[in-house]
C-alpha cells in the first residue's frame, strides 16, 4: 500500500486497547452516553469553520436481509429514530443494519449520535461499507472537525481504502473544505485511476479556496488524461473563468458545452450565464438568457446579479420586475440583490416596495434579505428602521452585525455602533476584518483612544491585524485620537502599503502640523510606486494651509493636476482658497473662486468668509456670505460668521439683525462642544454650561487655575467675546468656553503627569489657545487639543502650531 505522507494524529480507530462492546441494542444508548464526552472532545479539538457539506448523497439500503418486514423498514428509517423502540427486536445486526441506523441519524442531522453508533459498529468488528464511510466523512465537514476527518483518514489507511476512488474522493473534498490543499493534492495523486468524481472533488476544492487558475489547469490535465468532463465539471470550469474574468477560456468552455450538448442542462446554462456577467459581457449574457428555453430562479437571479455587479442598477431592477411578473418567484438572494440596487440608487421608495414583496414571500427575516434591508435603510439614514430589521433577522451573521454598525458609523451614531459591538462580543459572535475596521473607525470619529487601543489589542489576539484594512484603520484611529507615535508604529508594521494606508499616515502628520514629514512620506510613497489619489493631495494641501506654506501649497495643487492628472474636487478648491485667505490674500482667493471651471459651492466660499472675520474685511464678508446663501439658504456658517464680523467692528445692530434673521429662518447653529475620555467614559462640555453637582468641582478648579495664570501674566482676550456687554461679563463668557471646562475636568479627574487630551468640534479660539499654553506651564503637564482642523500640542507654554492655525 502506498504511503502518501499525511501527518495524522493518533487515531481512536487505530487504538490497540479494547473498546467496551455493548452487545444488546437496548444498551446502545448507554454506550452513546458513555462516549458522548469523548465525541464532544473530538469535535472541540478543531474549531468549527464556515464550511459546507461535501455533498455526497445518503441513500438508504433496503432489502429482506436487513429488515424482514415493511414495518421494520419504516422503524429503521423513521424520522424520529429511537433506539429504545428496537429493544428486544430479533434483527440481524450485519453491516447493512448498522449502516441503516447511522443513515437514520444522519437524515435527522443528529451527527454526534451517528458517530457514537459508528464507534459501536467498529467495536463489534464489523467494517462499514464505502457509502457509510463517505457519509461519516461528510459529517466531519458539517461538524467543522478536521481532527475527526484526519482520524477517519487513518482508519481508511488501516483498512486499505485510502486509494479508493469513491472514498478517497470524499477525503479530497474534506481536506479542500478545510483549506488543506496540499493534503488534498497528495491524496488525489495517490488515487488509482481517479474517475471524474475524484477530479471534480479537487477542481471544486481549488475553486472553494479561490485557486481559480489551478482549477483550469487541472481541467486541462484531466482532459489530457482521457477523462471526459461531465456537466458538473463544466459548471465549475465556467465558475473559475468568471471569477478571474478569463473570458477567452470561458468561450472555449462554452464551445465544449455546445459540443457536449450540455447547454440544455439548467446548471450548465446558468453557470455560463453567470460567467459572461462576471466577465462584463452583458450583451452575451442577455442573448444567452433570451435563448434559454426554461428559466429558473437561478437564471433570473444570475441576470439580475450580472447587471448589479456591472453597475447597471436600474437595469437590474427592471429584470427583477420582469421576474416578478413571470411564473418564477424571487428567492432570498434575488431580493437581497434588488435591495442592494435600490441602496446604490439612493431610492428608498423602491427599496420599501421590494421590502413589502419580501414580507409577502415570507423571506424578509432571512439573513440575506434582512442584512440587505439593514443596509438599505442605513443608506437612507433611517436607522430606526435599520435596527428594527436587524432585530427581525432569525439567524444573524457577522455580515448582519457589520451592516448595522457600519450604518451607525456612516450616520454619525458612533457610540451606538460601539454599543452593538459590545453586544456582539457578549453574544460570542465571530468578528471579521470588516467588523474591526468599522469599530476602529467609530473609535477614530469619537476620539476614543483607550477603546481604540483595546480593539487594536483584540485584532492582534484574533489574528485580524494582519489584514491591511484593519491596520490602516488602526493608523487612522491613532492619528485622529492625537497619538502620533502609536500611528507611526502601526504604519511601520505594514509589510504591504496601498494608497489608503499611505494617505492615513500622511493625513496624521498633516493634522499634527508636521508638514515637512508629510511631504517626505509623500515622496517615499511615490518612490514605492504607490499612486497618490485626491485624498493624498487633500491632506498635503491642508497641511500647507495650516502651516502658512503658500508657495508649497500652490505648487502641490499644480502638481496634482499636471503631473498626476487628478481632477480637483470642491474640497481641493476649498483648500486652495483657505491657503490664500489665511495668508491675507483675500482678493486672490476671491478671483480664484470666480475663475473656477465649475460652479462654486458653499464649501469653497466658507474658508474665505472665515478669513474675512480674521482680517476684519466687512465688505468682502458681506459679498461672500451672499454667495454662500445663494447656493445654500440654510447655511448656519454664513449667518453666524457675518454676525461675528459685524460684532467684531462694533456694528451691534447689524449683528443682532443677522441673528434674528437666522432664528426666523429656523437655521440652527452647531453648538460648540468639547469632550474628554476618562477611564473609558466620555464626558462632554458645552460653553456656559450650567453649574450643577457634577460641574461644581470643575468651575472651582477653573477659577483656581485662572487666578494662578493671572499671577504670571495671563490676560483674558475679551475681543473675541462678541457680545454687547461690559468687559467683566465678556471675561466671564470666555472663561466658560467648552475646552476650558474640559481641561479643568481632566486635571481634576486624571491626577498624575500624563497628557490631557481634549477634542472639540469647532476651531479653538485665540483666548483658549493662549489659556492652554499657560495651563501647560503652571501644571507642567502636556495638553493636546484636537479641533475640527488639526491638533495643538501644548508643552512648557508653547504650541506645536507656532501660533498659526
Amino acid at each position: 500500500m502506498l504511503s502518501i505522507g499525511f501527518c495524522t494524529q493518533p487515531s481512536l480507530f487505530l487504538h490497540q486497547g479494547p473498546l467496551d462492546v455493548h452487545r444488546s441494542i437496548g444498551k446502545l444508548s448507554s454506550f452513546s452516553a458513555k462516549h458522548h464526552g469523548y465525541v464532544h472532545k473530538l469535535f472541540d479539538e478543531t474549531p468549527a469553520r464556515d464550511v459546507g457539506a461535501c455533498g455526497f448523497p445518503i441513500q438508504y439500503m433496503q432489502g429482506s436481509h436487513v429488515c424482514e418486514t415493511e414495518e421494520d423498514r419504516r422503524v429503521v428509517l423513521a424520522e424520529e429514530w429511537d433506539f429504545c423502540n428496537l429493544s428486544g427486536r430479533n434483527i440481524d445486526r450485519n453491516s447493512a443494519y448498522w449502516d441503516n441506523i447511522i443513515a437514520g441519524y444522519v437524515k435527522n442531522s443528529e451527527f454526534q449520535e451517528a458517530i457514537c453508533v459508528f464507534l459501536s459498529m467498529l467495536s463489534t468488528g464489523i467494517m462499514p461499507n464505502r457509502l457509510t464511510l463517505c457519509s461519516i466523512i461528510g459529517m466531519s465537514t458539517q461538524l467543522g472537525s478536521l481532527n475527526l476527518g484526519r482520524q477517519l483518514h487513518g482508519l481508511l489507511v488501516k483498512i486499505d481504502l485510502d486509494d479508493d476512488n469513491f472514498v478517497g474522493g470524499s477525503l479530497v473534498g474534506l481536506y479542500t473544505k478545510f483549506r488543506e490543499i496540499n493534503d488534498a493534492e497528495r491524496l488525489f495523486y495517490a488515487l488509482i485511476d481517479a474517475d471524474v468524481v475524484a477530479w471534480n472533488c479537487l477542481i471544486s476544492g481549488y475553486i472553494t479556496n479561490e485557486c481559480f487558475s489551478e482549477a483550469l489547469k487541472l481541467l486541462v490535465q484531466m482532459q489530457q488524461g482521457g477523462i471526459c468532463p461531465n456537466n458538473f465539471t463544466l459548471s465549475m470550469a465556467l465558475s473559475a473563468c468568471g471569477s478571474i474574468s478569463a473570458i477567452e477560456e470561458g468561450k472555449q468552455v462554452h464551445t465544449h458545452v455546445i459540443k457536449a450538448k450540455s447547454l440544455y442542462q439548467a446548471a450548465v446554462a446558468n453557470s455560463l450565464l453567470t460567467m459572461y456577467c462576471k466577465c462584463g459581457k452583458l450583451k452575451y449574457a442577455e442573448v444567452l438568457f433570451g435563448e434559454m428555453p426554461k428559466k429558473n430562479v437561478v437564471s433570473w437571479t444570475a441576470i439580475v446579479s450580472g447587471h448589479y455587479q456591472n453597475g447597471f442598477f436600474k437595469e437590474a431592477l427592471k429584470q427583477f420586475d420582469l421576474m416578478c411578473q413571470s411564473s418564477v418567484k424571487p428567492n432570498e438572494f434575488t431580493f437581497a440583490i434588488a435591495l442592494s440596487c435600490s441602496s446604490n440608487l439612493n431610492s428608498a421608495n423602491d427599496g420599501k416596495k421590494i421590502h413589502a414583496q419580501a414580507v409577502k414571500s415570507g423571506l424578509a427575516s432571512s439573513v440575506y434579505v434582512g442584512t440587505a434591508l439593514v443596509d438599505m435603510y442605513s443608506k437612507a439614514a433611517e436607522m430606526r428602521d435599520a435596527e428594527k430589521q436587524f432585530e427581525e433577522i432569525r439567524f444573524k451573521t457577522d455580515a448582519s452585525w457589520n451592516s448595522l454598525m457600519s450604518g451607525f458609523v456612516h450616520n454619525g451614531q458612533h457610540e451606538k455602533a460601539m454599543e452593538f459591538f459590545n453586544i456582539m462580543l457578549k453574544e460570542c459572535m465571530m468578528c471579521d476584518e470588516f467588523t474591526y475596521s468599522i469599530v476602529l473607525e467609530a473609535c477614530s470619529c469619537l476620539s476614543w483612544l483607550r477603546s481604540g487601543k483595546q480593539v487594536h489589542s483584540l485584532t492582534i489576539k484574533t489574528g485580524h491585524f494582519r489584514d491591511l484594512r484593519v491596520r490602516t484603520a488602526a493608523v487612522e484611529m491613532y492619528g485622529n485620537c492625537g497619538s502620533l507615535m502609536d500611528a507611526k508604529v502601526a504604519f511601520d508594521t505594514l509589510r504591504e502599503r496601498d494608497t489608503m494606508s499611505w494617505n492615513a499616515i500622511i493625513k496624521c502628520y498633516s493634522q499634527h502640523g508636521l508638514t515637512s514629514t508629510a511631504f517626505s512620506l509623500f515622496t517615499k510613497m511615490v518612490l514605492e510606486d504607490v499612486r497618490p489619489n485626491g485624498c493624498t493631495f487633500l491632506a498635503l494641501l491642508s497641511a500647507c494651509s495650516h502651516s502658512g506654506l503658500l508657495e508649497e501649497g500652490l505648487n502641490c495643487f499644480t502638481s496634482m493636476v499636471e503631473n498626476y492628472g487628478i481632477r480637483p474636487e470642491a474640497t481641493h478648491y476649498s483648500c486652495v482658497v483657505d491657503l490664500l485667505a489665511r495668508a491675507g490674500h483675500l482678493q486672490e482667493a476671491k478671483k480664484f473662486i470666480e475663475d473656477l471651471p465649475v460652479k462654486s459651492s458653499a464649501c469653497v466660499w466658507r474658508p474665505l468668509l472665515a478669513a474675512c472675520r480674521c482680517h476684519g474685511d466687512v465688505e468682502m464678508a458681506e459679498f461672500v456670505a451672499a454667495r454662500i446663501l445663494e447656493t445654500d439658504a440654510g447655511d448656519a456658517t454664513a449667518y453666524v460668521t457675518l454676525s461675528n464680523v459685524y460684532a467684531a467692528v462694533g456694528r451691534w445692530e447689524e449683528a443682532k439683525t443677522k441673528r434674528k434673521l437666522m432664528k426666523h429662518q429656523k437655521v440652527r447653529k452647531e453648538p460648540g462642544c468639547s469632550w474628554i475620555e476618562v477611564n473609558g467614559k466620555m464626558y462632554r462640555f458645552f460653553a456656559r454650561q450650567k453649574m450643577n453637582l457634577e460641574t461644581e468641582s470643575v468651575y472651582r478648579k477653573l477659577n483656581e487655575l485662572v487666578n494662578q495664570m493671572k499671577e504670571i501674566g495671563y490676560i483674558p482676550d475679551t475681543s473675541i467675546a462678541l457680545h454687547d456687554v461690559e468687559n467683566e461679563r465678556k471675561e466671564e463668557y470666555i472663561l466658560q468656553h467648552s475646552e476650558k471646562l474640559a481641561v479643568a475636568f481632566g486635571l481634576v479627574s486624571l491626577p498624575g503627569a500624563g497628557p490631557i487630551r481634549i477634542f472639540k468640534n469647532l476651531t479653538i479660539c485665540k483666548d483658549c489657545h493662549n489659556f492652554m499654553k499657560f495651563i501647560s506651564t503652571i501644571t507642567r503637564r502636556d495638553v493636546i487639543v484636537g479641533d475640527n482642523y488639526r491638533f495643538h500640542y501644548f508643552k512648557h507654554g508653547l504650541c506645536s502650531c507656532g501660533d498659526y492655525w
